[in-house]
């Protein structure tokens, strides 16, 4: 398999260097970060994506873009991502909750996401863009999600392939009283969602 005609954007910004995606990305002859892209790093996801889109067809002449947050571990798992038959292809993969992202059929998460330029050009930008209820006091969809829609509206097909690993806070307390090892999982936005003891 050919890496050659994809370029890689990796959406960077946390506090953490990922260096379980540098080592994937290696396999790539076109990666480069969002932060090396903007004189500014954009507050909203969002922004950030248009922004690697509209590099990525301004400045490129390669067929396929690999969307990548720096949050993501990619793995032996995640291959089928490149041979399978769709023009947007995304991976299966749980959230900082721990749920599983994007479960509609023709929806994938952003934050691996392998689209073909054809599908980025049939657009018109914005490509990424949150859905803010009537209120306009919240969310009412993210930016996959209007992606994923509006490339299915115009006929291009989507599909999930292969999984990847999520970056998330674990603490990890020895046993109590005989019981196994308890690994807590955070999310610094929300509260513990879920005990495990081993």
């Amino acid at each position: 398999m050919s890496y050659s005609d994809i370029q890689v954007i990796i959406y960077d910004g946390k506090p953490f260097r990922n260096y379980l995606l540098d080592d994937w990305v290696e396999r790539f002859d076109h990666v480069v970060r969002l932060s090396e892209l903007c004189d500014t790093f954009p507050d909203l996801v969002a922004v950030g994506r248009n922004q690697s889109i509209d590099w990525f067809l301004n400045r490129t002449n390669l067929n396929q873009v690999l969307l990548l947050d720096d949050d993501i571990v990619p793995n032996d798992y995640t291959i089928p991502i490149f041979s399978a038959d769709a023009d947007v292809v995304g991976a299966d993969y749980l959230d900082h909750e721990g749920q599983r992202n994007h479960r509609a059929k023709q929806q994938a998460a952003a934050g691996y996401l392998l689209i073909k330029r054809e599908v980025l050009e049939a657009m018109v930008s914005p490509w990424f863009k949150f859905g803010i209820t009537e209120n306009k006091l919240n969310v009412a969809h993210c930016e996959c999600q209007f992606f994923c829609e509006k490339a299915f509206e115009l006929g291009f097909t989507i599909k999930k392939a292969g999984i990847v690993g999520h970056v998330t806070t674990v603490v990890i307390r020895p046993p109590i009283n005989g019981e196994g090892v308890s690994m807590q999982y955070w999310n610094t936005l929300v509260k513990n969602r879920s005990n495990t003891k081993y």
